[in-house]
């Protein structure tokens, strides 16, 4: 009996030993995962910023805000002036607006839009639009940033008076109409004295829309000379990032390596730890399963807890947790004995 207690023991501790060097072998292999995982996101990292990074050099920026006259003759005019706070980015760096820049400037088109920068705050705020430009030179920066906001205040106001040709145009048509439509109504009031009343009534009203339409069209005359900018300088553009102060670059490769180290010190080995977990519960269960058979062989069927838990170096309660497990799936029948001991009958 002492001899077979002892091969058991050394066949359990070469089996410890051999998981051991197994779990050794599997931590160096899931270490090198780790540290090139750990590699390659910091290499993705550094090239997101390197992209992502503003080119270096100087940022000047300057602002712009609403243009409002202190004096207003027309309603058309504030209404126009209005609207004309309403433009996007897009349409303040048209393409026009670029070309003119570039040609005061002495750069390429492409260069002054790759360097440009247009920010405009949001509806339910006051009007603001921030211009900036970064440029390796700092005069160039400034300079470039001030020529833009000049553009953007001519665009402004080349719109605004498009705008008001297209208004001051619809009015005369409708003038001429109403015109026309009064020479009507006068001709038939000689015509026919008969129906004096009814067509007095409709010279009338065509004397109404007449005058209505002179009133809007004085308005509309009046807001020739109001047919400025919508947009008016508000700081002068100054230098307000240099080379050292943008902080993109370090907070991507921040953001990397606190990835990488989440990735490399915390999913990968818990990945690891995990597969060898799975692996060495499913070879304990064939080691279990294995002794088991061949206990239930030795003793033609029948087999003490006592017994397995020697052969097994298990526990009590987990060798006997196991045997009723086992005695559960193959119907085996369970005998406490007078002196105490547990006896599993398993047929075979």
């Amino acid at each position: 009996m002492g001899l077979t207690v002892a091969a058991a023991s050394e066949r359990y501790d070469l089996t410890i030993k051999m998981g051991n060097l197994r779990f050794r072998s599997s931590a160096n292999q899931y270490r090198w995962i780790a540290l090139g995982s750990f590699a390659v996101i910091m290499g993705i990292s550094g090239a997101l910023a390197y992209r992502l990074a503003p080119p270096p050099g100087f940022m000047a920026q300057g602002t712009l805000t609403s243009n409002n006259p202190p004096v207003k003759f027309s309603t058309t005019g504030t209404t126009i002036l209005k609207q004309g706070e309403q433009l996007t980015p897009e349409v303040l760096l048209a393409d026009n607006v670029v070309k003119a820049v570039a040609d005061a400037v002495k750069l390429p088109p492409q260069q002054v839009r790759q360097n440009a920068s247009v920010k405009i705050s949001k509806p339910e705020q006051p009007l603001e639009i921030v211009v900036g430009y970064r440029s390796p030179d700092q005069q160039q920066a400034i300079q470039t940033a001030d020529m833009l906001m000049k553009g953007m205040v001519e665009k402004s106001r080349l719109i605004n008076r498009y705008r008001w040709q297209s208004v001051n145009q619809s009015l005369n048509q409708r003038l001429a109409q109403v015109t026309q439509d009064l020479k009507q109504a006068q001709q038939k009031l000689d015509q026919y004295e008969r129906e004096r009343a009814r067509l007095l009534q409709q010279m009338k009203l065509q004397q109404d829309f007449y005058n209505k339409t002179q009133l809007a069209m004085a308005d509309t005359q009046a807001s020739e000379k109001e047919m400025v900018s919508s947009f008016a300088t508000a700081t002068a553009p100054q230098i307000v990032a240099t080379p050292t102060s943008d902080p993109t670059v370090p907070l991507i490769l921040g953001i990397g390596l606190l990835l990488a180290i989440l990735v490399s010190r915390g999913l990968i080995p818990s990945v690891a730890d995990w597969r060898y977990k799975a692996a060495f519960q499913r070879e304990e269960s064939d080691r279990l399963q294995s002794a088991l058979y061949r206990l239930i062989k030795e003793g033609r069927g029948e087999i003490t807890l006592v017994r397995f838990a020697m052969e097994t170096r298990l526990s009590p309660d987990v060798a006997q947790r196991f045997l009723n497990e086992q005695a559960e799936v193959f119907n085996a029948n369970c005998e406490i004995k007078d002196d105490g001991s547990i006896l599993y009958h398993f047929h075979i």
